[in-house]
């Protein structure tokens, strides 16, 4: 009996750290769980995040705040690189930040899609041209800043992630 009951505990306190429950359900009921893995490769770019200040709502509408910065380091082979594929979580639609001098918006109706805003930046050929920000490889750190921005910010924390890929001639 002793080992039953040992058994029943290990087998409950398992469950509930992966946050499912050892109690017996109606069918209709379901349980969720999840997992999170973290898989590394190999990348031509090496990209260190730092995190921003933090402004209220009135003031994250002003130009230049500091929203964070992106450390960038190339192979010696590399002659710039491109950040794509930016995206906002908690951003409104239409609030504008830049990369440096690259000016980016979010795009309506796109859950967080950021596209260029105006012609600032060069434009390549192939399936990103015009729609990535392009830096020399002299550039090892990209500021991210706020633009002027007239729409409203509900307070909460905001993420902007994006792609990198390094270029040869």
């Amino acid at each position: 009996m002793k080992k039953l009951i040992i058994a029943a505990g290990i087998a409950a306190a398992t469950m509930a750290s992966f946050n499912a429950s050892a109690v017996t359900y109606d069918t209709n009921n379901v349980s969720h769980a999840s997992v999170n893995s973290q898989v590394t490769g190999k990348s031509a770019v090496t990209v260190t995040g730092n995190n921003g200040g933090s402004f209220d709502t009135d003031a994250i509408k002003v130009s230049g705040n500091d929203l964070g910065s992106f450390g960038i380091q190339l192979p010696a082979s590399a002659a710039g690189f491109g950040i794509s594929g930016i995206h906002s979580h908690g951003f409104p639609d239409g609030f504008q930040v830049k990369f440096n001098d690259c000016k980016v918006g979010v795009e309506n109706g796109t859950g967080g899609k950021m596209t260029l805003v105006g012609a600032q930046q060069p434009v390549l050929s192939g399936e990103n041209a015009g729609k990535e920000c392009v830096f020399t490889s002299s550039v090892t750190k990209v500021a991210v800043t706020t633009e002027a921005n007239n729409v409203t910010v509900e307070p909460g924390t905001k993420t902007i992630t994006a792609d990198f890929t390094a270029y040869t001639n």
